[in-house]
């Protein structure tokens, strides 16, 4: 059997250009006794990738990434042909392992993201349940339903995933802009959002808030009394 993998050529410095990664086909083993052969069918593809870009994803070696996969074959007391596992193995089609690092998931309960329209619907379904409950009512179990994925990867730049279409680019963008404005709540949000987003794309800023714990001081403005007891909490 063979499998195509995705490994770093060669570390990024800025921007990652596609000529730093490359794909290669490598042949994939027999699982022998203890092991067994998985396929990915999910990979996870996250800002987290980047710092390890730097130092801890290995050159000219598949690159490590979270991933959902499916059991082809196994030869493991643990695992049967099947069963969906995750593991930081992705960025390949198969791998065989002995199953250290792999998780078994249920394929009727798999983990939800952590996106805002997965706490939105969590956030209904507990509205119903309570007002049902209220009235001796019982609700059905809670089910997620996927409208799909927006993410921007720079400026004029996204990509989509809706059911089966797949969008990129400029349409992509413009897309995730109207969904972010359109779920604002009130007229007057979506107005301040909208002049803020055109004011920052025009003059290339971008806002930033940072929390201080001291607005408006310095740290020797501090009563010494005050510093004296910060400092004593933080040697307990």
């Amino acid at each position: 059997m063979r499998s195509k993998e995705v490994h770093l050529l060669e570390r990024p410095q800025g921007v990652p250009a596609l000529a730093q990664f490359g794909i290669v086909e490598t042949d994939v083993p027999e699982p022998a006794d203890g092991e067994l052969l998985v396929e990915n069918i999910y990979m996870s593809v996250d800002p987290a990738m980047r710092p390890r870009l730097a130092g801890q994803t290995p050159l000219n070696e598949a690159m490590p990434g979270g991933a959902i996969g499916r059991v082809l074959k196994s030869r493991h007391a643990g695992y049967v042909e099947g069963d969906v596992v995750q593991s930081m193995h992705g960025f390949r089609q198969y791998f065989v392992s002995a199953g250290k690092g792999l998780s078994k998931l249920d394929a009727e309960g798999m983990p939800l993201p952590g996106l805002a329209s997965v706490a939105k619907q969590q956030g209904a379904y507990v509205a119903r349940a309570i007002a049902a409950r209220a009235t001796g009512r019982s609700v059905p179990p809670f089910h997620y339903r996927d409208y799909g994925m927006l993410a921007t990867i720079g400026r004029s730049h996204a990509v989509a995933q809706v059911g089966r279409i797949k969008l990129s680019g400029l349409a992509a963008w413009l897309l995730w802009c109207f969904a972010h404005i359109y779920f604002l709540i009130g007229f007057r949000n979506r107005l301040l959002v909208m002049v803020n987003w055109a004011w920052n794309f025009a003059t290339f800023q971008r806002g930033a808030r940072l929390i201080t714990g001291i607005v408006g001081a310095q740290t020797r403005d501090v009563k010494p009394e005050a510093a004296s007891k910060s400092n004593a909490r933080e040697v307990a």
